[in-house]
């Protein structure tokens, strides 16, 4: 089975700031399972790390094919820290109990060690275009979603080049909290519905928003 989710949790808080923690270390744990080159394992396909006050269970228990672990975490010292601190933090603790499951399940640790690397040379920034670049009818023009994932939002903008690849406009078109949940179903197509048009379409074909350009001047519509 491929190895292919990693997630935190904090089972001992209150129910909104459970939901918090999860939120705000969602773009920690996104990019490390981008940077992840893959694993194939047996009796799992995710690997969830519960951040507690003190560690009362040692153990991998395997719930459903996730791999859950608690490791040790000062909550207050982590609502405490700064955005880029939090977002470390989020990763060594990730991370840290990532390889105590892979010691435990005996797998090879170089795949998770890649991970965390790339992470920390992106410099924590969970950001990507998507799709590759799509060409307009005319040849004019190619569009992209360009998309940034953060602690306090996921935000995605349709960005449009000439032909040498230099941007013309950008139009803000996704503006959502960092829930997966929320936002993903959004990301569906990006289309040119005319030589001067694209847009974005989520996975039920309704539209999210698109960017037009008239007479070589670009607007923005929503």
């Amino acid at each position: 089975m491929q190895l292919r989710e990693f997630d935190l949790d904090l089972p001992q808080a209150p129910r909104d700031q459970r939901s918090g923690f999860r939120r705000r270390t969602r773009c920690v744990t996104a990019l490390y399972e981008r940077c992840f080159p893959g694993l194939d394992v047996a009796g799992g396909w995710k690997v969830l790390i519960e951040c507690v006050s003190e560690v009362e269970r040692p153990s991998v228990r395997n719930l459903l094919g996730v791999f859950t672990l608690q490791v040790a975490l000062e909550s207050d010292v982590f609502w405490a820290a700064s955005e880029l601190e939090q977002k470390r933090g989020a990763l060594e603790v990730l991370h840290r109990g990532v390889l105590r499951v892979a010691e435990i399940e005996q797998w090879r640790k170089d795949p998770f060690e890649v991970a965390y690397g790339e992470v920390v040379n992106r410099a924590y920034a969970n950001e990507w275009t998507w799709p590759r670049p799509r060409r307009s009818a005319d040849r004019k023009h190619f569009a992209i979603l360009f998309c940034a994932h953060n602690p306090d939002s996921f935000r995605a903008w349709i960005v449009v080049s000439d032909k040498e690849h230099r941007e013309l406009s950008r139009v803000l078109v996704i503006d959502d909290e960092p829930n997966d949940f929320i936002f993903v179903p959004k990301l569906g197509k990006l289309t040119w519905v005319s030589d001067s048009r694209v847009a974005l379409f989520g996975r039920d074909g309704e539209e999210i928003g698109a960017l037009t350009l008239l007479e070589g001047l670009p607007t923005a519509a929503r």
